[in-house]
């Protein structure tokens, strides 16, 4: 049983950011699976002990924190033209029978209801926010925090004043609360997500919201991938697969899981809102700790939405 936590951040927060000569700016609208856990059990480690952290460490996992009633849009899920930041979604929008067919088909009704003008278009990965769950076809809309530019200067121990060409731009993220499922509460109610924590960001509240029973795919469904997923790793085969639909992205993080621990791999995975036709299921769990393979079985987002909240 895994559980539903939500994070209040308290202050802005800097995450998962790229570097541009000294500008460092985020590139993500949600705060990864391997920075919210590395956060929580940061934490854990100021309550408990090192032992107690090492017990931890295999098996707790969290998956990445989005916006309150928001996740990764799926194929099935378009923006209702090209250039739109709206998006709908009908009922049982993952109840796949041809993926071809059924595409069509679920563009071709979107537009007649909503988009007579403009054809859909699907943007996978795109975080979205159920604004109306109520009429048909759901409606959602595109998420993007407010930004804060902050300047740093290392200083000169010696001289006490600015280093030489040490100036450096952070961009940190205003975000409202987050929903994110962890394997367990660790009892964790404050945290530090991010950089600059002794500048006055990244400090997030802690809550557990219920418990909470993943559904896990089946052999023959479509599975809706909620971070990014992995078929296949070194020699290990995690799950196969028939049919998939989205985009691939490049998995860069820190490897915190038994041997591969402090290893940095760059791997090409399936991006967050994917689609899967799973052909055989062999373990799901192994690459959780490493923000991977947040693999369910859902009908349609609006109804996981409903259920994690």
């Amino acid at each position: 049983m895994a559980v539903i936590l939500r994070i209040i951040p308290k202050e802005p927060v800097s995450f998962y950011t790229r570097a541009i000569k000294s500008y460092y700016f985020s590139t993500k609208d949600y705060v990864p699976s391997t920075t919210v856990r590395g956060s929580l059990l940061e934490a854990y480690l100021r309550k408990t002990s090192m032992e107690d952290l090492y017990k931890k460490m295999d098996s707790f996992y969290v998956s990445p924190a989005f916006p309150v009633s928001s996740a990764p849009a799926h194929p099935f899920l378009p923006a209702i033209s090209r250039k739109s930041d709206d998006f709908a979604e009908e009922p049982n929008s993952l109840q796949i029978k041809s993926l071809k067919e059924d595409l069509q088909r679920m563009l071709d009704e979107i537009k007649e209801k909503i988009s007579k003008d403009q054809y859909p278009k699907p943007k996978p990965g795109t975080v979205v926010k159920l604004t109306d769950s109520n009429s048909t076809p759901y409606k959602y809309k595109s998420i993007k925090f407010n930004s804060i530019i902050n300047m740093h200067v290392a200083i000169n121990r010696t001289h006490g004043s600015a280093e030489a060409g040490m100036l450096y731009v952070y961009e940190y993220k205003e975000m409202g609360d987050l929903w994110a499922i962890a394997s367990e509460d660790l009892g964790v109610n404050e945290a530090y997500i991010g950089k600059s924590r002794y500048k006055g960001a990244g400090k997030v509240e802690v809550k557990k919201v219920k418990d909470y029973k993943m559904s896990y795919p089946k052999d023959g469904d479509w599975a809706y991938c909620l971070s990014p997923c992995l078929d296949r790793f070194l020699d290990k085969t995690f799950f196969e697969y028939d049919e998939a639909l989205g985009k691939e992205e490049m998995y860069n993080s820190w490897f915190t899981y038994k041997d591969l621990m402090g290893r940095k791999p760059l791997l090409k995975v399936m991006s967050p809102g994917s689609i899967v036709k799973v052909k055989k299921i062999y373990d799901l769990d192994q690459l959780k700790p490493a923000g991977l393979n947040f693999m369910i079985k859902i009908n349609d987002l609006r109804s996981f939405l409903l259920g994690v909240q």
